[in-house]
C-alpha cells in the first residue's frame, strides 16, 4: 500500500508539472528493515542522488519531494549551497527529534 501511494504521488507530481523526469529512491535502512537513522545520516546519499538528476538537466526547475525523513532530509538538501530547489513538497514531516 506504501510503495502505491507514493508511485501514486510520483505519477501526479510528474503529470501536473509536465516534468521531464521524476527520480525515485529508497533510503538503505528500508531495504534492511531497520528503524530510520538520525537525519542528518542520509543527507550525502540524497544530495548526491539530488546532483546528479540536476546536472543531467541543467536548465530544468529542481524539486524535492519526500516523505517522512525524505521530507526532512529534502528540506536539509534544499539549504545546502550548492542545490537549487525550486520547491520541497514534503508529504509528512517528521516533527519529533530523536
Amino acid at each position: 500500500m506504501f510503495c502505491y501511494l507514493l508511485c501514486r504521488w510520483k505519477n501526479l507530481l510528474a503529470d501536473s508539472l509536465n516534468a521531464v523526469e521524476v527520480v525515485t529512491f529508497d533510503y538503505q535502512y528500508i531495504s534492511q528493515r531497520k528503524p530510520p537513522p538520525k537525519a542528518e545520516k542520509p543527507i550525502e546519499f540524497h544530495s548526491d542522488t539530488v546532483k546528479m538528476t540536476a546536472a543531467k538537466y541543467p536548465h530544468h526547475p529542481l524539486i524535492l519531494a519526500g516523505k517522512s525523513m525524505g521530507s526532512r532530509v529534502s528540506c536539509m538538501v534544499a539549504a545546502e549551497n550548492r542545490i537549487r530547489a525550486s520547491a520541497v513538497v514534503c508529504l509528512g514531516y517528521p516533527l519529533k527529534v530523536c
